[in-house]
C-alpha cells in the first residue's frame, strides 16, 4: 500500500506543461471544481424534488468532498 502511495506521489509531483504546477495540483483543482458543480446541481435538484432527496443529495455532496479531501491529502504527501 505504501509503495502504491509513493508511486502516486512521484507521478503527481512531477511538473507538467505549466511550470511549477504539478499533476497533483491540477487533479486537486479539477476535484474541487467537480465538488462545487455537484453541490450546485444537488441544491438545484433539491429545490425541485423536496425533502426525501435532500438527505440523498447531501450524502452525494459529502462523498464528493470526502473523496476530494482524501485525494488531496494523498497527493500532497501527508500520510507518510
Amino acid at each position: 500500500m505504501e509503495e502504491l502511495i509513493k508511486s502516486f506521489q512521484q507521478l503527481f509531483s512531477q511538473p507538467t506543461f505549466i511550470e511549477g504546477i504539478s499533476l497533483g495540483h491540477l487533479t486537486a483543482l479539477i476535484l474541487g471544481i467537480l465538488v462545487v458543480i455537484g453541490a450546485i446541481v444537488t441544491v438545484r435538484t433539491l429545490g425541485q424534488l423536496g425533502g426525501c432527496v435532500l438527505r440523498f443529495g447531501c450524502l452525494i455532496v459529502m462523498l464528493f468532498m470526502f473523496a476530494a479531501i482524501v485525494s488531496i491529502l494523498i497527493l500532497s504527501g501527508l500520510p507518510k
